[in-house]
């Protein structure tokens, strides 16, 4: 794998580290409640406000924080995430080198990058990686509900 340096920020504060064993929600009794959990891959948490604001006003929605490549594997080995998204760099690497190596890992995970690319060149560079869809950097509320509506039509998919 890329060696890629620490983080500068550690996770989110009041959330536990990535590689959790147990998300939030694990013993929810009603099992028809859907739950849908997110990891987040960020050295830049400020940078992700507002998508996560948008994401975690959806009922049902987890938002977990990972500042760090070694967090983000963990993230993805232990309590596997409903979508991982990854940031367009961290710690100098870029995202896409961050999702294939998640992939590496573990091949079933679905993951979204952040990218400042248009969709033509987004789709032209990660062809192959099977990324859910390209997040824009400036993706507030709005994306939110995309990244929702996404995640729940390939979650149903599993689900039938």
């Amino acid at each position: 794998r890329q060696d890629i340096p620490p983080a500068r920020y550690g996770v989110r504060q009041g959330s536990q580290p990535a590689g959790r064993q147990r998300w939030p929600g694990d013993d929810v009794k009603d099992k028809k409640t859907i739950m849908i959990r997110i990891l987040m891959v960020s050295d830049n948490p400020s940078g992700c406000d507002g998508l996560q604001k948008g994401l975690l006003k959806h009922a049902g929605v987890v938002v977990d924080m990972a500042g760090s490549f070694d967090d983000a594997m963990a993230g993805i080995g232990s309590a596997m995430p409903d979508l991982v998204i990854v940031d367009e760099s961290l710690g100098g690497v870029s995202g896409k080198q961050v999702v294939e190596n998640m992939i590496r890992k573990n091949p079933m995970v679905n993951t979204a990058l952040v990218s400042s690319l248009s969709d033509e060149d987004f789709h032209e560079d990660t062809e192959g990686l099977g990324i859910l869809m390209p997040i824009r950097k400036d993706g507030g509320e709005d994306q939110a509900k995309e990244v929702i509506e996404r995640i729940e039509k390939l979650l149903s998919l599993y689900k039938s």
